[in-house]
């Protein structure tokens, strides 16, 4: 969510349609600002709950919770084990509980396999851009923010609009 883009959209789209409950959760929580990161948990967080408002559709009484995880570094079963508390938090031990994504690389995506215990809904590859393609675009001085405003939601491109003259930015 670094930044929130289309595919993350369109994922959460597809989750609201298939459950009673969605847990987004939001790692790299409380870490300093960097190239990768630039975000705040706190922005990524106003970035999805926005996201998830224009994401509802008519009738839908999807619960959607946005929480965070702190980064465990070398220490997967750490934060495996958050991940597990917060779900657990918000369910009861016989909800069927799934993850939700598209499986990319394993560089990216070994987080899935840590979670045997859950199901998996498998998504196509749905836009061939990512994140951090999106980033390395943003932080460019000639940015094209029109083909940005094409590749994340509204009101992630009008963050992007306006913090981009931030300190933070620089």
């Amino acid at each position: 969510f670094q930044p929130v883009h289309n595919a993350h959209a369109e994922i959460i789209k597809r989750a609201l349609r298939m459950a009673r409950q969605v847990i987004i959760i939001v790692g790299s929580a409380n870490q300093p600002r960097t190239y990768k990161n630039p975000w705040t948990s706190g922005e990524r967080k106003a970035m999805l709950a926005n996201v998830v408002q224009r994401s509802m559709f008519p009738g839908c009484e999807t619960a959607v919770r946005i929480e965070e995880n702190n980064d465990t570094i070398y220490n997967n079963p750490a934060w495996v084990m958050r991940v597990q508390a917060i779900v657990a938090h918000h369910t009861q031990p016989k909800d069927h509980i799934a993850i939700i994504g598209h499986r990319k690389d394993d560089k990216t995506d070994s987080y899935l396999n840590m979670f045997p215990q859950w199901g998996f809904e498998d998504v196509e590859l749905i836009e061939p851009l990512n994140a951090t393609s999106i980033r390395d675009l943003y932080f460019r001085k000639d940015a094209n923010m029109n083909f940005l405003h094409a590749v994340v939601p509204e009101p992630v491109y009008a963050m992007l609009q306006g913090w981009k003259g931030s300190h933070e930015y620089e």
